[in-house]
């Protein structure tokens, strides 16, 4: 599933099925100003790879997560 990030100045809150490794979690995320800026329902580090990649975030735009 593709995932459309709303303009730059709003937040999301969006449910995605993490593809990191087998366990496939169901991620919840919520994106501010085109970053991740919280990131929950992951067993494993590769969630915030995952998300970043399904919402087309770049490395520089990902340094805020909390």
């Amino acid at each position: 599933e593709v995932h459309t990030l709303q303009p730059h100045n709003e937040t999301q809150e969006l449910k995605m099925e993490c593809t990191g490794c087998s366990n496939f979690c169901v991620l919840r995320v919520q994106v501010e100003n085109g970053a991740i800026t919280h990131l929950e329902g992951n067993c494993c580090h590769r969630a915030f790879i995952s998300a970043k990649r399904q919402l087309g975030i770049s490395d520089d735009q990902s340094n805020k997560i909390m």
